[in-house]
């Protein structure tokens, strides 16, 4: 029960799961995750602690162009 409340927080954010709970059944699922050792400060922002950059948007490959431009291939001569 304290994972599916914990993934709804991710999913809909601290303060919309606050409103569609009954009060005492929020706070006693908050205070069960404060007891566990999650702070209530990362309870309330883990909707927006998403940081995580995919590497493929940080690191740009052109496929296109993989040798530099004064590079010349050489040529194999077979008699």
């Amino acid at each position: 029960r304290y994972f599916g409340f914990y993934r709804r927080l991710v999913n809909e954010g601290y303060d919309s799961v606050a409103l569609t709970m009954p009060r005492n059944s929020f706070w006693r699922y908050v205070s069960a995750l404060v007891e566990c050792g999650i702070p209530k400060s990362q309870l309330m922002n883990l909707s927006t602690c998403n940081n995580v950059v995919p590497l493929v948007r940080f690191i740009n490959v052109d496929f296109s162009s993989q040798r530099p431009d004064w590079y010349n291939e050489p040529v194999l001569k077979i008699a």
